[in-house]
C-alpha cells in the first residue's frame, strides 16, 4: 500500500505537482471519513489556517476554528505498529520477570527511567532541572520523608502513584485541574497560573519569541468556556471503552495539547497523562520512556502536531497516531536493548568481583550483588539504591541483621570496594575498580 497522504499533500496529486480541484479534495475527505476502517470521534479540535495566524497573533484573539471532528484511518501499517507495540511490551514483561532478571536490577532501572522521564519532560519545555536531585527524590520517595523544599517532589510522587496502579480516572473538569495542581506544585510562577475558575481564560499562542518577533504555530481556544466544551468532549472520549486503548491515548494526547487549557505546564501535564495511561495499559517501562523518546525525536514530535493541527487536513490524525507509535516503539526497543546488555554485564562482573575477592563469604557476595545491580542498572555515578533499602533487602533475603549489615558495609568501605557518596540519605556505591 502506498504511503498514506494527508489532504494537505494529497491536493497536489499523485505526482506532487498537479493541484487538484477543491471538489476532488472534498470527495477524498468524504471517502476517508466514511470508510469502513475509519474511526470518527466526537472531538472537535482547534485547527489552524496558516494565513490567519498572523492576524490572530496581532489582534490577541484566537483565529483557529473547529469545524471538523478528529478521525483516523486504520491502515495495514497502523495495525502492524499496534501489534509491534504489544509484542514489545510482552517481551519487556518477560525480560523483567523474576525468572529472568534480579528484581533490584529491575527496580533500579525503573527508577532510572522515572528520573529520565521527569528530566526530559522538563527539558522539552526548556525547563532546566538537575537529574541527580531528581534521582535522590526518586530513590527516597518510598520513605515517609517529605520536604516542601525539595523541588519536583510532588511531580515524582504523582508519577509513582500512577505507577502503583493508583491512576486517577478523569470524570470531571476538576479532575484535570487536580492532576495539574499535584503534578506541577511549586513549578508554575504565580503569573502563569490559570486565571479562570479551573483553566486559562485568556489568549495564548503556541510558538516562540515575544513582541514584534513572536511567531505562532497554533492558537488554542481563548475563553475558559470554550476550553470547558473541548475538555468535556475529551472526558467522554477518554471513558469510551469501545475504543482501542493505544489509539485513544494518542488521540487524547493531541486533543489535550491542542486545547492547551493552562497558561503553562500543558506539555508536562499531557505527557504525564500519556505516560501514566500507557504504564497501566501496557507496562511501566513503556510508559516511562515517553518523554525520553519524544526528546530524542522532538522535531518529528512537533511536526506531527503541526500537520494534525493544519486545517487543510481536517482533523485527520492517521499520520499523527502512526508517528507517535514509532516514537513509542523506539523507546520500547531501547529498553529491551539496554536490559539485555546490562544483564550480560551483571553476570560477567559478578564473576569478576568473586575473582578479585575470593575470600568474601556469601553474605558479603549477596550484598555486593545488590550493589552491582544498582550500579549497572542506574544512570549516574551517584544515583542508586540507598543503604536503608539495601539493609532491608539483606534482612529479608538472607536474614542479615542491621548490626551485621553495618559491619559488612564498614569493612567493604575500608577495603575500598564500595565508596560513600552521600551521608543524608546514607548511600554507598560500588567502586569503579570492581567493574571489568
Amino acid at each position: 500500500m502506498a504511503n498514506y497522504k494527508l489532504l494537505s499533500k494529497f491536493k497536489y496529486g499523485a505526482d506532487g505537482r498537479t493541484r487538484l480541484s477543491n471538489d476532488a479534495v472534498e470527495n477524498e475527505y468524504q471517502k476517508r471519513l466514511n470508510g469502513y476502517s475509519t474511526v470518527i470521534t466526537n472531538l472537535y479540535p482547534r485547527l489552524v489556517d496558516k494565513e490567519k495566524l498572523e492576524l490572530g497573533l496581532a489582534s490577541g484573539h484566537s483565529t483557529s476554528i473547529n469545524p471538523y471532528p478528529i478521525f483516523w484511518v486504520v491502515t495495514p501499517q497502523h495495525l502492524q505498529k499496534i501489534d509491534e507495540v504489544h509484542r514489545l511490551s510482552t517481551s519487556i514483561s518477560a525480560i523483567t520477570s523474576r525468572n529472568n532478571m534480579p528484581q533490584v536490577a529491575v527496580e533500579s532501572y525503573l527508577r532510572s527511567l522515572l528520573t529520565n522521564e521527569i528530566f526530559f519532560t522538563n527539558e522539552i519545555e526548556g525547563v532546566h532541572t538537575n537529574p541527580e536531585e531528581i534521582s535522590t527524590i526518586v530513590w527516597d520517595v518510598d520513605s515517609e520523608k517529605k520536604s516542601s523544599n525539595r523541588r519536583l517532589e510532588s511531580t515524582i510522587r504523582q508519577y509513582t502513584s500512577a505507577l502503583g496502579a493508583k491512576q486517577q480516572q478523569i470524570k470531571t473538569l476538576a479532575d484535570f485541574r487536580n492532576i495539574y495542581n499535584q503534578l506541577l506544585k511549586d513549578e508554575i510562577s504565580d503569573k502563569d497560573l490559570p486565571d479562570g475558575t479551573l483553566f486559562r481564560d485568556s489568549f495564548v499562542f503556541i510558538g516562540k519569541g515575544s513582541g514584534i518577533d513572536k511567531t505562532a504555530v497554533h492558537l488554542p481556544p481563548e475563553k475558559e468556556s470554550e476550553i470547558n466544551v473541548a475538555l468535556t468532549q475529551l472526558i467522554s472520549f477518554m471513558n469510551d471503552d469501545r475504543l482501542t486503548p493505544i489509539d485513544k491515548s494518542l488521540a487524547t494526547h493531541f486533543m489535550f495539547e491542542n486545547t492547551h487549557p493552562f497558561k503553562d505546564g500543558n506539555g508536562r501535564t499531557g505527557r504525564y497523562l500519556l505516560s501514566s495511561y500507557l504504564s497501566k495499559k501496557l507496562d511501566s517501562f513503556t510508559g516511562l520512556t515517553i518523554s525520553t523518546s519524544i526528546h530524542n525525536h522532538v522535531q518529528k514530535y512537533y511536526q506531527l502536531f503541526r500537520d494534525a493541527g493544519n486545517i487543510e487536513n481536517r482533523g485527520d490524525l492517521t499520520n499523527f497516531i502512526d508517528g507517535m507509535l514509532d516514537i513509542i516503539i523506539d523507546g520500547q526497543q531501547s529498553v529491551i536493548t539496554q536490559m539485555q546488555s546490562r544483564k550480560s554485564k551483571l553476570d560477567e562482573n559478578m564473576k569478576h568481583i568473586q575473582k578479585l575477592y575470593p575470600t568474601l563469604n556469601d553474605d558479603y557476595n549477596s550484598i555486593l550483588y545488590i550493589f552491582l545491580q544498582s550500579k549497572l542498572f542506574t544512570d549516574g555515578k551517584k544515583n542508586g539504591i540507598q543503604d536503608r533499602q539495601l539493609a532491608e533487602i539483606a534482612k529479608n533475603s538472607r536474614n542479615i541483621s542491621r548490626r551485621a549489615f553495618k559491619t559488612i558495609i564498614d569493612d567493604l568501605t575500608d577495603k575500598k570496594i564500595i565508596t560513600l557518596v552521600s551521608s543524608n540519605p546514607l548511600q554507598h556505591v560500588l567502586s569503579d575498580n570492581c567493574i571489568n
